[in-house]
């Protein structure tokens, strides 16, 4: 898929990626981001947690941030959030998310950077709270912090991913 369009949605070129906003992008970056893992020699269960953690971070990256939709409730369906707004404002497809990835047998960085207005730290912090660990919002970051090194500045729209071959 490498120097590749898939679609008009996603565009490859080397490790610089450029994701238009919508949940169609996901299956083929993941699925991209699979074979470079698999290709560097992670294992199977590396990789399977990787692409997870991967697909929730872009996730938010539409939803939260080029989209700025979030649930109002606990039961609210967050595909179905993001579908009715890009139904309803079409134009918000155009908005892109930068991704550049480096994968080697010792190290995974993924930087990803939304078009969104960023984020404040202290949802990172309240997503560690016992009340918040078994709510459904912030998904994204709970599961991708046990993965990744989850870095992030401050009112930013950027995150990167860092994970580290563990040393037998």
């Amino acid at each position: 898929m490498e120097g590749v369009s898939a679609g008009n949605n996603i565009e490859i070129k080397g490790n610089d990626w450029i994701l238009h906003t919508g949940l169609d992008i996901l299956p083929p970056a993941e699925k991209e981001l699979s074979r470079r893992l698999r290709k560097a020699g992670w294992s199977e269960i590396e990789v399977y947690r990787m692409a997870y953690g991967f697909h929730e971070i872009l996730i938010n990256a539409i939803a939260h941030g080029n989209l700025e939709v979030s649930k109002k409730k606990e039961d609210d369906n967050l595909g179905e959030l993001i579908k009715a707004e890009l139904d309803a404002h079409p134009e918000k497809k155009n908005k892109k998310i930068l991704v550049h990835v480096e994968v080697s047998p010792e190290r995974v960085f993924i930087r990803i950077e939304d078009q969104g207005l960023g984020f404040s730290n202290k949802i990172l912090e309240d997503s560690k709270t016992e009340e918040n660990m078994v709510k459904t919002h912030r998904r994204g970051i709970k599961t991708t912090a046990p993965i990744f090194e989850f870095g992030h500045d401050e009112g930013s729209n950027v995150v990167t991913l860092v994970k580290m071959k563990e040393q037998a």
